[in-house]
């Protein structure tokens, strides 16, 4: 890859491997690097080449003519494997062509701003002879009759499906172009959302300390004032917001698969020289035990090497199951070192089953609030979950056995009376009590669902 006059930066030419480090001065353009790299693998294929395809060019028909004399062959034996190579200055002009018209929106996604700019972005690419695609025409699953189906899969395992019928009278010639740049370059066609994408982990002590305000205050304004006009801010840049995204998705539920365990342990061990815990008190604060100690240490005021790795030790040894979370999850400031978080779930009706689920989302939300929170360095001191519902309906308690109703100590806590907020709480090895309201909604007459909390 190579760049001119972007950001900081003078010019540079990178070659990216599976380990790429970039060393330099604060300030120098290693994030612009790196965020430059990550809007290229998580915006996807799309983004690089689609002004190219809106009109039919030279080009184009070359590389359809290509794949449909794969296609051919792949109906006539049931299966044919091509070399990416044989189209590959056909690959490598349209990508440069897509650079040079969508490099300034690319980068303008990436920031979130027209302010960053780019003079010229160039991607070469290589090894493609070491590229194949399969090229294998479907049947149903008893193997007796076939599909109009094509799928298309590199040596490495990635593939797409595409009916044969489109390809035949041109319906996705763009789409198709897409997808095999995509195989070739093992990158998304468009935009990629969740966990399976690749993850930008900014730093913890610069990143999250700067931008804490601009959340909550944004976050209240937007859940608590109506009415009140919002203020001007500086956006985050997109690889942030996916990183919090990510965060926010993920749980402590589970501890994953062997080699994430495996990796965890190892940054553990080798790097923070001490594990990353959740502290059993009530407040659930998120701790670093060192080495050869039991006394743990909150995670805000430790060093900046364990606060920035620990987002990864979590996703990979502590959340790797994907318990959903809230919709939403607000920090209010109280004073200057206490906060107060509001977890909001939204419902239409709430019985005895979704109560379960619900509760579910309010505890690993509580878990990845508590981690947000060592991050930033603030301190939760008083914690309110909400529901809204528009209908509720649980089992009479005469007929509710023991086994459906929630224990408390040495005391039974029917599932109506602790939504209703009494001895309403959640079990972190231990239960911890915490504030819980339902509030109410109706229909409007636009539709709309409303409904009124009561502070006292």
């Amino acid at each position: 890859m190579k760049v001119l006059e972007y950001g900081k930066i003078k010019s540079a030419e990178i070659e990216v491997s599976p380990l790429t480090l970039f060393v330099g001065d604060n300030n120098s353009g290693k994030s612009y690097l790196m965020a430059l790299l990550w809007g290229i693998q998580n915006l996807g294929v799309s983004e690089l080449i689609s002004s190219v395809l809106r009109e039919e060019t030279k080009l184009e028909h070359e590389l359809i003519g290509w794949i449909r004399a794969q296609v051919a062959l792949a109906c006539e034996q049931g299966e044919h494997i091509a070399q990416v190579c044989e189209i590959e200055k056909e690959l490598q002009a349209l990508l440069q062509e897509g650079l040079r018209q969508n490099k300034d929106n690319l980068v303008k996604k990436i920031f979130n701003s027209s302010d960053v700019k780019i003079k010229d972005l160039q991607i070469e690419l290589k090894d493609l002879d070491k590229i194949s695609l399969t090229f294998t025409k479907l049947k149903d699953r008893w193997g007796s009759e076939e599909l109009d189906s094509l799928r298309i899969k590199n040596n490495t395992g990635t593939e797409y499906t595409i009916k044969l019928s489109e390809i035949e009278w041109g319906y996705q010639n763009n789409l198709i172009i897409c997808m095999i740049l995509s195989l070739a370059m093992e990158i998304s066609i468009g935009e990629v959302n969740g966990i399976h994408e690749n993850i930008y982990l900014p730093a913890a002590r610069t990143g999250f300390m700067l931008t804490k305000d601009i959340i909550n205050k944004a976050g209240r304004n937007a859940a608590f004032n109506i009415g009140v006009q919002q203020e001007e801010m500086i956006p985050f840049i997109r690889p942030i917001n996916q990183f919090l995204d990510v965060v926010n998705d993920l749980s402590f539920d589970s501890k994953g698969d062997r080699g994430a365990a495996a990796i965890a342990e190892y940054l553990e061990n080798y790097m923070a020289e001490g594990t990353v815990e959740m502290s059993t008190l009530p407040n659930k604060e998120v701790l670093y035990v060192p080495a050869g100690q039991e006394k743990g240490i909150p995670l805000r005021i430790v060093s900046a090497v364990v606060t920035e790795i620990s987002p990864l030790i979590f996703q990979t040894i502590k959340m790797k199951s994907m318990y959903k979370r809230v919709d939403h999850m607000i920090f209010e400031r109280q004073c200057e070192d206490k906060w107060k978080l509001h977890l909001i779930e939204m419902k239409g009706s709430v019985g005895e089953r979704k109560w379960d689920e619900i509760k579910g989302k309010f505890r690993a939300s509580y878990l990845v609030a508590q981690a947000i929170a060592g991050m930033l360095e603030v301190k939760i001191t008083e914690t309110v979950m909400y529901t809204t519902f528009e209908k509720v309906q649980f089992a009479p308690s005469d007929t509710m056995p023991s086994a459906r109703r929630v224990r408390s100590g040495e005391t039974l806590v029917r599932m109506k009376d602790e939504w209703a907020g009494a001895r309403f709480g959640l079990n972190f090895g231990e239960r911890t009590p915490f504030i819980h309201k339902a509030i109410q909604m109706t229909r409007n007459e636009e539709g709309i669902l409303a409904g009124d909390l009561m502070e006292g």
